[in-house]
């Protein structure tokens, strides 16, 4: 809005991203704010609402308390205060937090049950774990260059 660029203007904008992906909209479509009509739903109906009325029908699927704790991400990034939006380096963290939590705690009732037994990544010191069997590995913050060329066909 003040057409200044910051670290915290980048949040937002990944905020838009996430709620794309989440919603499966565009950020402006069929004349509706996508950011405007998710921050309505909260504000009426809560996290709920918003992933019951608004997150893609393809996504369903997914674990209720995944996409509860996406939806709140999306929304910390679009806080209209940038000094209230976390930092892209916590957001990263949040999203590998998210995707570690295994399936079988996503599912009970109490948010913070999966808090106390699944540590985050960073905590480990290991570069490459093996965790659900998934590969997780720690952020550095920094963008590393490929070191293969890719080729068209």
């Amino acid at each position: 809005m003040t057409n200044h660029l910051t670290d915290k203007s980048d949040v937002y904008s990944f905020g838009v991203v996430l709620l794309e992906l989440l919603t499966g909209k565009l950020p402006i479509q069929d004349g509706k704010y996508m950011v405007r009509e998710v921050k309505s739903a909260f504000a009426q109906g809560g996290i709920e609402l918003v992933v019951k009325s608004l997150v893609d029908p393809i996504l369903r699927e997914c674990p209720l308390n995944l996409l509860e704790k996406m939806v709140e991400l999306a929304l910390a990034c679009l806080q209209d205060d940038p000094d209230s939006r976390p930092n892209m380096s916590e957001v990263t963290k949040q999203i590998e937090f998210i995707v570690e939590v295994p399936s079988s705690s996503l599912n009970k009732s109490s948010r913070d049950t999966h808090e106390a037994v699944v540590r985050h990544p960073y905590e480990d010191g290991i570069a490459m774990t093996e965790r659900n069997g998934r590969a997780s590995f720690e952020y550095s913050g920094t963008i590393v260059g490929m070191s293969t060329v890719l080729q068209p066909k």
